[in-house]
């Protein structure tokens, strides 16, 4: 029962881990992943302590070299993750998170094997411990993984940005009204854009929402002469205006029907009063 417990309490921790570092951006992320990073070294040190149960004494790393080879694969498999970052550097993190989370299922598969042939359960500290901080991990190593952006003629930049190619591709199209535009800076995102428009500051931002979880599109004008009516944009929207700043934002599992001249027009009518061709 303890186990079951300790399992459900490591989940819970991991997903509150990556929705705070997916909300809280760059520097919670870079923390997060070293921390990850460092579990896996100590997955790696984990073999060489005493995987025996009660009086029972054996450490991993005899129990491999005599025959149960298996129980050192999530060992090696933490040894091959970290290999990979270190060969290839942030590039590989994607892959490197595809390896721990093998590592984190590989876990108790090859506890049970080694357990069968040797006729002992691994219920000590050192075997307990590595398999929930395995799990752990691989919600850790999720937030740095999402920051590589995969390569524009790659088939994953389609699967990450296809759906919401659409939206990128309205945001970029504001540098034409002055607007500073950044591109996307992780895969969950669809990038940002800020300026003013004759005196109106303009923000859009797109960050995810993590509950419901869905895409999210922000536009913030600060001194907005008029509230326009949904652009129907998203399937779930909701418009405001307080204190001089009309906000508006929408929400989608997917994509956005959104086009260039359609987020042009929506931000002249609400930060110029009107639907007319931008005069800079």
């Amino acid at each position: 029962m303890r186990e079951l417990v300790a399992g459900f309490v490591t989940f819970a921790t991991g997903v509150g881990v990556l929705a705070f570092a997916i909300r809280r951006g760059d520097r919670v992320v870079n923390w997060v992943f070293w921390v990850a990073v460092g579990i896996q070294v100590a997955i790696i040190v984990s073999i060489f302590l005493d995987y025996g149960y009660s009086w029972v004494d054996v450490r991993a790393v005899n129990m491999a070299l005599t025959g149960n080879v298996w129980v050192a694969s999530p060992h090696a498999l933490a040894a091959l993750a970290l290999l990979a970052l270190v060969a290839w550097g942030r590039q590989a993190i994607p892959t490197a998170t595809g390896v721990v989370a093998l590592q984190a299922a590989s876990f108790p598969v090859a506890l049970e094997l080694v357990g069968q042939d040797q006729d002992m359960s691994f219920l000590s500290a050192a075997p307990l411990a590595s398999e929930y901080l395995s799990v752990l991990a691989v919600f850790m190593f999720i937030p740095a993984a999402c920051t590589v952006i995969p390569s524009p003629a790659s088939k994953w930049h389609k699967v990450a940005f296809g759906p919401r190619s659409a939206l990128i591709d309205a945001i970029r199209s504001l540098e034409e009204l002055g607007l500073t535009v950044r591109p996307p800076s992780d895969v969950l995102e669809s990038g940002s854009a800020c300026g003013t428009l004759t005196g109106t500051m303009v923000r859009i931002t797109t960050r995810p929402s993590l509950w419901p979880p869905r895409y999210g599109l922000l536009i913030e004008v600060s001194g907005a002469r008029s509230v326009p009516a949904a652009p129907h944009f998203a399937p779930i929207e909701s418009l405001s205006s307080e204190g001089g700043v009309f906000r508006y934002s929408g929400l989608t599992e997917r994509s956005f029907s959104i086009t260039r001249e359609a987020l042009q027009s929506f931000l002249r009518e609400s930060a110029l009063g009107c639907d007319s061709e931008y005069i800079a």
